[in-house]
């Protein structure tokens, strides 16, 4: 019968230090530094998982106290803000608006807790360009808790009454906006630029477009085809409302309408990607994806 293997003191030798005593010296040091190799990486693991579950617990904290009427940080702390801008001075055909429900309910799912989502109506007042209908800090929905299941369901509750039956009912009247006689959508995007909770302070800012993006006022119009962002600059009304859109990324939901068809095209959407790019924000892209 084999002899088991025991150190000097007559103990049992464990399988480590059995294969050890089979390995050369240079073999024992190589095979000790990847262990503590091995030991280091785990330390270093674990220090990093607790680290991040700190930083997460930090971001997402929900007993911070919040604004009743906003529903936002009280220490003005913004992390996100997504803004939907509509196009409201031209009637809205029933598949883009419920495409446009849809879209609004993917951003929704998508906020994490404390982050801004506002909904604001473009009308044809050049000096008033935008309606606020909807602008709510997520107070988070149950399921964004990691906490026992009657506590979620009271967050439920809480999401359901101040944030997410509010926007369903602002989605409601869609459908009822009425049309205007101008379009003033460069004042609009300036007017957006300069709203205190939309700066640059902000960590993570996103505006939507839902529009037929043809600007139209007796100071510059695009109906007429004969425009370009040059021209633009070099007139003196774009001086005064000219957007820092610094870091914005930009979605534009592109109306396609029949009547205007022509002044629709490449040329179009040319002069707003210069427009943007020249305002400083992120990335822009078109939904559906067009080619420029």
């Amino acid at each position: 019968m084999a002899r088991k293997s025991r150190n000097k003191s007559g103990r049992k030798l464990s399988s480590r230090q059995r294969e050890k005593r089979r390995l050369s010296p240079k073999e024992r040091r190589l095979a000790e530094r990847k262990h503590n190799l091995r030991k280091a990486a785990a330390i270093i693991g674990t220090v990093f998982v607790l680290a991040s579950a700190i930083v997460w617990v930090g971001l997402s904290n929900p007993e911070l106290k919040v604004k009743a009427d906003t529903l936002c940080r009280a220490d003005n702390v913004l992390s996100s803000h997504t803004i939907v801008l509509i196009d409201a001075t031209d009637k809205l055909p029933n598949p883009d608006i419920e495409y446009l429900r849809q879209l609004i309910f993917e951003e929704k799912d998508n906020l994490q807790i404390h982050d801004k989502f506002s909904l604001l109506l473009l009308n044809d007042n050049v000096d008033n360009a935008l309606s606020e209908m909807f602008s709510l800090c997520n107070p988070g929905q149950g399921s964004q808790f990691g906490s026992l299941t009657e506590s979620q369901k009271r967050r439920q509750a809480l999401w359901s009454s101040k944030f997410g039956e509010p926007l369903e009912s602002t989605l409601g009247k869609l459908e009822k906006l009425n049309e205007g006689k101008q379009t003033p959508l460069l004042e609009a995007l300036w007017s957006i630029s300069r709203r205190y909770d939309f700066g640059r302070k902000v960590g993570k800012r996103k505006l939507i477009l839902v529009s037929d993006m043809l600007h139209y006022t007796p100071e510059f119009s695009q109906y007429n085809g004969n425009y370009t962002y040059d021209k633009l600059e070099d007139n003196n009304y774009f001086e005064n409302i000219e957007a820092d859109l610094s870091g914005v990324d930009i979605q534009i939901f592109y109306i396609h309408r029949r009547k205007v068809s022509a002044t629709q095209g490449k040329h179009h959407r040319k002069f707003w990607r210069e427009y943007f790019q020249d305002a400083g924000a992120g990335k822009i892209r078109y939904e559906p994806p067009l080619a420029d």
